[in-house]
């Protein structure tokens, strides 16, 4: 009995130690190009609030535009200005890939791109991932960002921001290792994130890298790899059916 839980021990921390290994290794691959801190000044988002970096899960903020407007579409259930959705997701990737950050299309997003190519009709936003919520902060302040005119909607507790631009807005999730024992998964650590949460947003490690790219419309967006089998495993096997005025619900 003794040398069945000494086994069985063994190999529990060997699954932990062989997890947060491909953890480290991935998130590394995606921020190796990270960006230089050095030429970015402090974030300033005109609002009271000292930020500390290394607590940006203490920050919450939103933007009482910002607000209106997602109210607006919770309501509402306007169909997406396609156009204007795309348009802002290119030039937020732009500002993104001159820093060499990484930012995922996903969630009902890519399911869009893939199914559709384009938008899901119902859909009131567009959803990606991050994976260095202090170099958002920073990138939130340089030239790039504030000639966009793009505006901050919110930042809450370092587990998700939005930004928005022309009526349109998108939500930015922020994704980093989590060692799970039965397998590697990215996620939410966030002390603030809703309980319902945790198990819907992550993602296994192996759909993070090596990434892939995703043509809709004349632009190219980069995401995760084996899209059709995540999905799959998001939405079921009948994710290529679409789920009549499922507005604003996970399995769309």
């Amino acid at each position: 009995m003794q040398k069945k839980v000494l086994f069985l021990e063994i190999f529990i921390s060997d699954m932990f130690i062989k997890n947060y290994l491909v953890n480290k290794y991935i998130y590394h691959r995606i921020n190796k190009n990270n960006l230089d801190l050095k030429k970015v000044k402090q974030v300033d988002l005109d609002f009271n609030l000292d930020l500390n970096y290394n607590n940006f899960t203490k920050i919450h903020y939103h933007n009482l535009e910002f607000l209106e407007l997602e109210k607006h579409k919770s309501l509402n259930k306007p169909d997406i200005n396609k156009e204007i959705a795309l348009k802002n997701l290119f030039d937020l990737n732009e500002i993104f890939k001159k820093y060499n950050q990484k930012i995922y299309v996903s969630y009902g997003t890519l399911l869009g791109f893939y199914r559709e190519k384009n938008f899901i009709k119902h859909d009131i936003d567009t959803d990606c991932i991050i994976f260095s919520f202090e170099n958002l902060l920073k990138i939130f302040n340089t030239t790039e960002f504030k000639n966009s005119k793009f505006k901050v909607g919110r930042i809450s507790h370092g587990y998700l921001s939005s930004v928005f631009r022309n009526g349109e807005f998108i939500d930015l999730y922020f994704f980093e290792p989590i060692n799970y024992l039965s397998e590697p998964f990215f996620g939410m650590s966030s002390n603030f994130i809703p309980k319902d949460w945790k198990k819907l947003f992550k993602i296994k490690s192996k759909y993070l890298y090596p990434s892939s790219y995703i043509d809709v419309c004349g632009y190219k967006f980069e995401t995760i790899n084996s899209i059709k089998d995540y999905l799959i495993e998001l939405y079921g096997h009948n994710w290529q059916v679409p789920l009549k005025d499922n507005f604003y619900n996970q399995n769309y």
